[in-house]
């Protein structure tokens, strides 16, 4: 055999490519066959994945805009009573959601509503509160009041006949009345009974009532005692007819 004659079987294969055959080529979507588009690394550009292939184009969870949490917090702080602090997650959240940030502006404004709903109704209790529910002197305007937030000066319309007395209407001392406190005290010590509390809160009133100019008037002296311990002793002064007397303020 000659040096120059070439050997009948196959050429040898590639040693780049290995003992197996070269891929074919992927088939399009029309049936022409294309190679993959080559890189510049030697790697080959992906598929492209059809438009409407299942999963193409959804919306993932991460990419849905979350509603701002403060302001969520700020509507349901709203809805208890919490006052200034809906106040305050309300500013914040309208502040973190403005200019076309996160949903939930609205949440923020119903809160912060609320909250300052809450908070004046929270300030005009602490205020009624402050001022205490008896009304010193003279009143502006006819008002009822418990017998035992009767203050020196009030002027009271009619006292019931007989029994305990517990609640009484207060007019200005202009107006008709027929009864008007003259001292409210406490009794120095507690008494054993009921009689001798009643006992000693009477000469409490005889001793305010000799100490009143009743200018010449036919008045009676009247004496709430207390019913309790903690309930003060109410005298007043009591005319058999509706009059216009101030004789305290």
């Amino acid at each position: 055999m000659s040096g120059n004659q070439l050997p009948d079987g196959p050429p040898p294969a590639d040693a780049t490519q290995g003992p197996w055959p070269q891929e074919a080529p992927w088939a399009a979507p029309g049936g022409a066959a294309h190679a993959p588009r080559p890189l510049p690394d030697g790697g080959h550009a992906p598929r492209t994945v059809p438009a409407g292939a299942p999963g193409v184009g959804r919306p993932t969870a991460a990419g849905l805009a979350r509603t701002d949490p403060v302001s969520v917090a700020a509507l349901v702080t709203g809805v208890l009573p919490t006052g200034p602090v809906a106040a305050v997650l309300g500013v914040l959240g309208i502040r973190r959601t403005g200019r076309g940030g996160r949903p939930g502006r609205a949440l923020a404004v119903v809160g912060l509503v609320l909250g300052l709903a809450w908070s004046v109704v929270a300030v005009a209790a602490g205020v009624s509160l402050l001022r205490g529910p008896a009304l010193d002197g003279d009143v502006p305007e006819p008002v009822g009041r418990a017998s035992a937030h009767l203050r020196e000066g009030n002027c009271v319309r009619n006292l019931p006949v007989g029994g305990e007395v517990r609640r009484v209407s207060l007019v200005p001392c202009a107006d008709p009345h027929t009864a008007q406190v003259i001292h409210v005290g406490a009794l120095t010590q507690e008494a054993a009974q009921p009689e001798d509390a009643y006992a000693d809160a009477r000469v409490l009133c005889q001793d305010a009532a000799a100490a009143t100019d009743t200018q010449g008037e036919d008045v009676e002296v009247v004496t709430l005692a207390p019913t309790s311990g903690t309930s003060p002793v109410v005298c007043l002064v009591e005319w058999p007819t509706p009059v216009q007397t101030d004789l305290v303020n």
